[in-house]
Order: structure tokens, then sequence, then C-alpha cells
């Protein structure tokens, strides 16, 4: 399981908060807070071989939550390619690890291949919302943090499976025609990102873009003021 930090400085301005004459706040003084953020595609299996119970599925979420675990139970974590069966097996799991910490965030969606959320923070909110497709979806979760409050969210964009050339019925603004779905899926996200966030939130997108770097769906990410937290974390 990978882990990367999203970095937020407690102190934003050297005197917002300062009484007066007190000459305000030592930079020295200030701390760093954080929240840890996993995103793991968990493969579904249902392509596995009939008898393999979905290449052993109970056995790879275990691993994932014995992993989170030694990570040092991260506050958020984004599942991919999640179903029933997968939410229950993390909930069966979840019970025995970081002292049963974790809340599930999980709507009943009946597809194969959905978003699920595990988070050791307080959830304020979340709702799923349809990409271009129709296949996708993408999972927001509103949380509070140490940092302040969170928004997050997860979604699986189209692979080679379902990825082709966009019509204007396909994909609406802020898509434009001559995107593909899955370039179309990243504006989505990038414009879903910006509708959620709060004043003052960390916003956070995470999940299996199927994207190579500079790639469309990457881009408009960017584009969109995101840093990318491999580079960031180095």
């Amino acid at each position: 399981a990978l882990v990367v930090l999203v970095m937020l400085a407690a102190a934003c301005s050297s005197d917002d908060n300062a009484g007066e004459g007190d000459g305000g706040g030592d930079s020295s003084e200030q701390t760093a807070q954080r929240v840890s953020v996993v995103s793991q595609n968990l493969l579904h299996g249902i392509a596995c071989a009939a008898d393999s119970d979905r290449c052993d599925l109970p056995g790879r979420v275990a691993l994932f939550m014995e992993q989170v675990e030694a990570q040092g139970c991260p506050d958020l974590i984004s599942v991919q390619e999640a179903n029933e069966r997968t939410v229950s097996l993390l909930r069966r799991e979840a019970d025995g690890v970081c002292d049963g910490a974790y809340t599930i965030v999980w709507d009943d969606d009946p597809g194969l291949d959905r978003e699920v959320v595990l988070t050791t923070l307080q959830v304020l909110g979340s709702e799923r919302t349809r990409l271009a497709g129709p296949l996708r979806t993408a999972l927001w979760v509103r949380v509070a943090a140490d940092v302040g409050v969170v928004d997050f969210v997860s979604s699986h964009l189209a692979s080679d499976s379902d990825d082709r050339p966009c019509d204007r019925t396909t994909c609406p603004p802020p898509c434009q025609v001559d995107d593909t779905v899955n370039a179309c899926q990243g504006r989505q996200l990038a414009a879903l990102a910006d509708e959620v966030a709060g004043d003052d939130s960390v916003v956070i997108v995470g999940g299996d873009l199927n994207a190579k770097p500079g790639e469309p769906a990457i881009a408009a990410l960017t584009a969109a003021g995101f840093d990318d937290t491999h580079v960031v974390a180095g």
C-alpha cells in the first residue's frame, strides 16, 4: 500500500490570529500538519478463473488491510473496483485492524466496479456522481481532519475496455468534442472537485485514472491546480 502525504502549514498567515500588540506569531513555532492517504485498485476479479474465487479476493482484502495497519492506519483510503462483496470483506477485516478505527463510506451501489472510502476521521458528507461513459462514477467524501476540512474525490476512469472517442451526447461540457471518454472523465473530476470544495478545505483527487503523466485526464487535473503527490513526495 503506497501512502502519500498532503502537507498544510497550520498557520497560513503571520498575524490573522494575533492579538494587537503581541507582534504576531513566530514562524519557528508553526507546526506542520498532515493527512495520510492511500489509493488502491483491489481488482474485482470478475475475469479470474471460476475456481479461484476471483483470484482469492478474500485473501487479497485481508493482505491489504494488514498492509494498512503496518503503514500506521492512514487517515483516508480509497479503494477502486469495489462492489458489495468487496465491501463486506473490508468490513470484516477492518474490525480486526487499527483498533476498529475505520468507518466505511459506502452507498450500496449495485455496480461491479465502484469506489469505497475507509477513514479514521469524522465523516461530514458523501455523494456518488455518475461520469460520462456511462460505466464510471466518482465518490466524494468530506471529513474533518487536523488540517481542517478535507474533500476527498475518488474515481476509476475508463480503461481500454470502455474508452472511446466522445460525442456531444456522451460527453457534455466541460468535456470537449474531440476528447476520449477517459479525458472527458478527467475534466469532470476536476469540475467536481471544484464544485464540492469548501472555501478553506484541502482537496484531494485519488484513484485509478488509467492515464499516464501528461495525458489529457491528468492534464485536466494539473490545469485545475492539483499537484501530483508522487512528484511532491519524491
